[in-house]
């Protein structure tokens, strides 16, 4: 990629902001999980020969690797011609380097849609909550080497498990109250599987009686009380 970036940087290339875009629908991963999510190009306004940018992950979600240790990132045929090259590099802790190429200077298909499918791969132990992922240092290059540098863009990241789950096994059940009572009675110290961030449904960061009552209310009402 190095090689590359360098002959990049030689390109007589004038980079300015514009409408078209890179897009991730909001996510949802439970920790332990791997999940595959798509990278759309949105480019009503060019099409392109190369695109570059580069991809921030949240603490505890990273690219997964396939069966050959290369990362599970591959181009959408659709959209590409066989001349066209993904490259992805890992540049920092849930840092990546994305580019897209094609040696021959063929354009990008369409003016909308998946242009990468990759899987992401969430730790055991990733924090559960709303994150963010982000799309930065972004440069697409047309087929008469004019530069655009979109603006920073984000997209939402959900970790985390089913609210109630307390003792993680993706049901909420009365075992789940009975954990909840368990790690009150304990002073936080569970004799069983216990997860805080689904168990704190009152989400006071403190684990106590209302929670085993809300649970008791989603079991026997479907869902939390007003």
């Amino acid at each position: 990629m190095k090689k590359l970036l360098s002959i990049l940087a030689c390109l007589a290339i004038t980079g300015h902001a514009l409408a078209d875009e890179l897009n991730v629908v909001d996510i949802s991963i439970k920790p332990g999980e791997n999940k595959v999510v798509s990278v759309e190009l949105l480019n009503p306004e060019h099409i392109y020969t190369l695109l570059e940018f580069t991809l921030t992950l949240p603490e505890g979600i990273g690219i997964a690797k396939d069966e050959d240790g290369e990362w599970a990132a591959e181009l959408n045929a659709s959209r590409f011609h066989d001349t066209h090259t993904l490259e992805v590099e890992e540049i920092g802790e849930h840092v990546y380097k994305f580019l897209v190429y094609s040696g021959l200077n063929k354009a990008t298909k369409g003016t909308s849609g998946e242009i990468i499918s990759l899987t992401l791969a969430a730790d055991a132990d990733a924090p559960i909550g709303q994150k963010q992922g982000i799309f930065s240092e972004q440069l697409f290059v047309d087929p008469d080497k004019n530069g655009y540098n979109p603006d920073d863009k984000t997209f939402n990241i959900k970790i985390g498990g089913v609210l109630g789950d307390a003792d993680g096994n993706g049901e909420v059940e009365i075992a789940d109250a009975l954990a909840v009572v368990n790690y009150i009675l304990t002073n936080g110290n569970p004799t069983g599987d216990f997860v805080f961030e689904t168990a704190n449904i009152v989400d006071d960061e403190v684990i106590s009686i209302a929670d085993a009552v809300a649970i008791v209310n989603i079991i026997l009402n479907g869902g939390l009380s007003e």
